[in-house]
């Protein structure tokens, strides 16, 4: 049956680009808004071979148009893949998100979409392949999404990942290309299809993926589950059933370390307090713990709730390790604003993210930690530096005049001092770099910023006698 239906959909499922038809995003800027051109962000050496076959690889597919002027421009970020590629993102927040209009219109809630799943019997989970990739952007707008490269200026001509209306823009679509069917929900790139029967669940497939294939959308087919007992979505295993959690996050909370108080312990436990009936009567010696004068102790007494709450049988899962370039990344998509709060104010705090486990590179979608992509792309960035600590001291030990103040800062400075080094003894508590300075006065003139600018940049890092006059 299976084997019919994606021979039947073979489009859908094929290696081609998708290319949404009749639906293209459109981006509404404010009234004040203003162009924004940000100069292109250096790329480390290493990644240069991989970020320019990408780029010649989106061109190819229609994705990037190269351009030789815009008022926009955005500057990229470069996030290695464990295949070795790398995936090629705008920083949009830094340009076109403070100007535009967010689109309001609403995600679903994913508790509706578990309860609407009642009465499922089977279960099949598509996951759309580059999700917003496959949405054009309307032709006037697409210079708004131009960014700024190594190689020059290109625009994208489909909707991009960090934008702030991206989610919206693309759900409303999802929804009109599936308005009318019965029994499937989408969250953003991933539907999940079931029925009350048998041949109600076949019938509600086939109408998605002739909606698909009618809109001319692709499916990952290595990340689609069909017609299953079970799948996992958003977090949790569904089955007949009902909702459960997944024995990955008991096994997480298990190896967890002891909490160190209460409230930490209760993090863990509000997570899925849903699934746990008379979750309050359980958890009586552990709130009686949080009245004043009442000693933290941990014992078998108050270790009872653990082995009820998080019983094998009655799995959550795990959660992802966080990956911090990859989330603000994510963050940048949306119309949010940023706060410090005290951990005693946060009721809502999920307890893994606090007291996470090493990553050991066997999970679903774990990575090996010394693989990842965020460490991988910052400590790659270091290569790009104008200068380094070792070529500091290798031409600091062959220049006359940086060799005597060397000497002088190591062993003292006296009266005795030469006059040329005069301008040395009133810096002598900073670092210098007169046998680099063309070096880093190329670095500082690649902005075109202002002579203010340059200067005020300069003197932040920098200094030799008569810098000023050679910016």
């Amino acid at each position: 049956m299976i084997e019919q239906i994606m021979s039947k959909f073979k489009d859908v499922f094929s290696e081609e680009f998708g290319a949404l038809k009749d639906i293209k995003a459109k981006i509404t800027l404010k009234s004040d808004a203003k162009p924004k051109f940000c100069k292109a962000r250096p790329v480390p050496h290493s990644l240069k071979p991989v970020v320019d076959k990408e780029l010649d690889r989106l061109i190819q597919l229609g994705i990037l148009t190269p351009v030789k002027y815009s008022e926009w421009a955005t500057p990229i970020v470069v996030v290695p893949k464990r295949d070795g590629t790398v995936r090629i993102c705008g920083d949009f927040k830094v340009t076109l998100n403070p100007n535009i209009e967010i689109d309001q219109y609403p995600l679903p809630r994913v508790d509706d979409i578990f309860s609407s799943l009642t009465g499922g019997h089977h279960f099949t989970k598509i996951d759309l392949k580059n999700a917003y990739l496959q949405m054009e952007v309307e032709e006037d707008q697409r210079k708004l999404l131009t960014i700024n490269t190594h190689k020059g200026l290109f625009q994208f001509n489909k909707l991009m990942f960090g934008v702030a209306s991206a989610p919206a823009v693309w759900q409303r679509a999802m929804d009109q290309v599936l308005q009318g069917i019965l029994r499937v929900h989408c969250m953003i790139d991933d539907m999940i299809i079931t029925g009350c029967t048998r041949e109600n669940h076949i019938e509600n497939l086939e109408k998605v993926l002739s909606r698909l294939q009618a809109f001319n959308l692709k499916a990952n087919i290595k990340k689609c589950d069909i017609f299953k007992e079970s799948i996992k979505f958003c977090g949790h295993k569904i089955d007949r059933c009902g909702l459960h959690k997944t024995e990955e996050k008991v096994r997480a909370v298990v190896n967890t370390n002891y909490p160190s108080s209460v409230t930490e312990f209760l993090g863990l436990v509000n997570y899925c307090g849903k699934f746990m009936p008379n979750l309050s009567t359980i958890l009586r010696p552990l709130h009686h713990l949080l009245e004043k004068n009442s000693a933290w102790q941990w014992t078998k007494e108050y270790h009872k709730p653990l082995v009820s709450i998080f019983h094998p049988q009655k799995g959550v899962p795990l959660t992802t390790a966080s990956r911090l370039q990859r989330y603000a990344l994510f963050l940048s998509g949306l119309d949010y604003s940023i706060e410090y709060r005290n951990t005693t104010q946060h009721g809502n705090a999920d307890g893994l993210s606090r007291m996470p486990l090493p990553l050991t590179g066997d999970g679903e979608d774990e990575e090996p930690e010394f693989l990842d992509s965020a460490c991988v792309f910052h400590i790659a960035q270091l290569e790009a530096l104008p200068v380094s600590a070792n070529e500091v001291k290798r031409r600091t030990a062959h220049d006359p005049v940086l060799a005597r103040v060397y000497e002088a800062t190591m062993r003292g400075w006296n009266d005795s001092t030469g006059q040329d080094l005069q301008h040395y003894f009133s810096r002598r508590n900073e670092i210098t770099g007169h046998s680099l300075k063309q070096d880093i006065l190329l670095v500082i003139h690649e902005g075109h910023l202002g002579v203010v600018k340059m200067k005020s940049l300069a003197r932040s890092h920098v200094w030799w006698p008569g810098i000023d006059a050679e910016i």
